[in-house]
């Protein structure tokens, strides 16, 4: 018997050695209950079943056993189809053996119960021997999830480090060529446009930057330079502009950008023209290059060259992004510059024309003008033409003065333009001027009346009798050119505190809104007369606002296209002494 009870010890072979010894002591089956320290309560020693139908019906019947130290009941288990008549009996150390089924022999079994203690306690090691197995393995499993888990924080630790370094870096790239926007927004100088690149990236981005430009031979001009080193400036310049910047600068045939992250050797072997230029190039410490094309209108307009020295990481592919948006933006910016260039030398071309024109046709027209009048004297006196040549007569007149008005606007534009446009200005009685030229507009009206509201007391200013008529003609040709239809246009003067106001008014054509902030530039003429028979170049408003201009006034505008427009022109009154102003009041009264 006792070599049964020791193989129960076996938990390889537990079962079987469990049947048989149930089977020595009469019995179907077998079952060894132990106390489990941690949870207070019997369970089946390792080996048995751990889980046994009924459960209750056996932790009652168990509980008993411990009480009165035997007890029997009719209990399943697993296996077997029945119930079976279960007899436990308590051994020493709070273990019970319950034997199910069969006669059991309760001599045999008394043996085995005395052995129990020694089987409780191999178990429990066993028991034991198993929690430290799981806590180990529990602790292996937690140990291999918290080192993933580490990984994987570190992992996004540094997925996350890399997106800030490239928000960052990103954030500080449109920072910077939003500044460099701005900076080639500032001028139209195509050198001070490439200096401003040059000065911005060294030394931000660069030891060192060269900036060139492609004239029109196809040949590199240097246009601006920077070096990061301030002790060395005249030095680095000297070793640059001694030299031509062949190598340096992206040549026609290869047009894209080039990135050299180790500064070749052989580069410098193409650059340098002899020796002592190879020791200067090679003083200035360029590690790594980067030279990009600065294109325009799919043409080479100049290049931009940087040089990366041992203090920052050489250039790579990451930087091309940064360099082309950079060339783009300064290429633009060189663009505009040679376009306004273009634009300007165009003006200035065109204006040199109009004033050779207007001083050539000055002479000739000065002279038609006079004869006419001459003729028109003539035939006026001696009453030898009949009324349809005087009235031929009469149109080559108005003609002939309506050019020489045309050709002195010119010239005026032209003064304008030199800063020879003078005033003679004295004190003089505006409402006079006023009303001379009222008179001598109203005998060529043909379709159009001219109402004139003028106060009878003087209005002094310190004016130039000559310009101010020019700029009251100007306004009401301007009226009766812009009412085709004919109509009525009102000229009124109005004296007001500190300043005089005369207002002009037609009931024409109008002016598109969008029209009226140009209307006094130069040569602009609004866009709702074309395709009428409206002639002009655009000069008379010009003028006018010249003249009002340099008379310390103003001229406004409101008009509603279709309805008409009204010009008012504000001048200051003369500030006369106080009898001056105590004889206007009486002769106001």
């Amino acid at each position: 018997m006792l070599e049964r009870v020791v193989a129960l010890a076996d938990p390889l072979n537990r079962r079987e050695a469990a049947r048989a010894l149930a089977t020595y002591l009469g019995s179907d089956e077998l079952i060894i209950f132990i106390n489990d320290p941690e949870l207070g309560i019997l369970l089946p020693a390792p080996g048995f079943p751990q889980t046994l139908p009924g459960g209750r019906a056996w932790r009652t019947f168990v509980e008993t056993c411990l009480k009165t130290g035997r007890h029997a009941a009719d209990l399943p288990f697993p296996g077997l189809a029945t119930a079976r008549r279960a007899i436990g009996v308590t051994g020493t150390g709070g273990s019970v053996l319950v034997l199910l089924g069969g006669s059991p022999r309760m001599p045999e079994v008394e043996e085995v119960r005395a052995s129990l203690p020694l089987l409780t306690a191999a178990f429990r090691g066993e028991r034991a021997a198993q929690i430290a197995e799981g806590h180990a393995a529990t602790a292996r499993e937690t140990a291999a999830q918290a080192r993933l888990l580490a990984e994987s924080l570190d992992l996004a630790r540094r997925d996350v480090q890399r997106a800030l370094d490239e928000a960052h870096e990103a954030r500080a790239r449109a920072t910077f060529v939003a500044e460099a926007s701005a900076l080639f927004s500032a001028s139209l100088d195509v050198e001070a446009i490439l200096a401003s690149v040059t000065r911005m990236v060294v030394p931000r981005f660069a030891l060192l930057c060269l900036g060139s430009v492609t004239d029109e031979d196809q040949s590199a001009r240097r246009a601006a330079l920077a070096y990061v080193d301030p002790a060395r400036p005249d030095q680095v310049r000297q070793v640059l502009e001694r030299h031509t910047v062949d190598g340096l600068v992206v040549e026609p045939r290869h047009p894209g950008t080039r990135i050299e992250p180790e500064f070749p050797e052989v580069l410098l072997d193409l650059i340098a023209h002899d020796e002592e230029h190879r020791a200067a190039l090679r003083s200035l410490d360029i590690r790594s290059t980067v030279a990009a094309p600065l294109t325009a209108r799919g043409r080479l307009i100049g290049s931009l060259w940087f040089g990366s020295g041992p203090s920052r990481h050489p250039f790579a592919a990451h930087d091309r992004e940064l360099v082309e948006d950079l060339a783009q933006r300064a290429a633009l910016a060189i663009d505009n510059a040679y376009l306004y260039q273009g634009a300007q030398k165009a003006i200035q071309a065109r204006d040199e024309f109009l004033t050779i024109a207007a001083h050539e046709l000055k002479t000739p027209v000065t002279s038609l003008v006079g004869y006419t009048q001459v003729v028109q004297r003539r035939a006026t006196r001696e009453k030898t033409l009949s009324e349809r040549d005087r009235r031929g007569l009469q149109v080559i007149a108005g003609q002939a003065e309506r050019l020489s008005r045309l050709i002195n606007s010119l010239l005026d534009v032209s003064r304008i333009q030199s800063g020879h446009f003078t005033l003679n200005c004295r004190s003089i009685d505006l409402c006079e001027v006023i009303r001379d030229v009222a008179d001598e507009v109203h005998p060529i009206l043909e379709h159009h009346e001219l109402m004139l509201e003028c106060p009878d007391a003087p209005a002094l200013i310190n004016g130039d009798v000559l310009r101010l008529e020019q700029m009251l003609q100007n306004l009401i040709q301007n009226a009766i050119k812009y009412s085709p239809g004919g109509g009525t246009i009102f000229l009124s003067v109005e004296r007001r505190t500190g300043d005089v106001a005369i207002t002009i008014s037609d009931q024409g054509l109008g002016i598109p809104a969008s029209a009226v902030p140009q209307l006094f530039q130069r040569f602009y003429r609004a866009d709702n007369i074309a395709g009428s028979n409206i002639s002009g170049m655009g000069i008379g408003l010009f003028v006018v606002h010249e003249i009002v201009s340099r008379h310390g006034g103003r001229v406004e505008v409101n008009s509603v296209e279709g309805e008409g427009s009204s010009f008012r022109v504000y001048l200051p009154l003369l500030k006369a002494p106080a009898s001056i102003s105590t004889i206007e009041n009486e002769v106001g009264r």
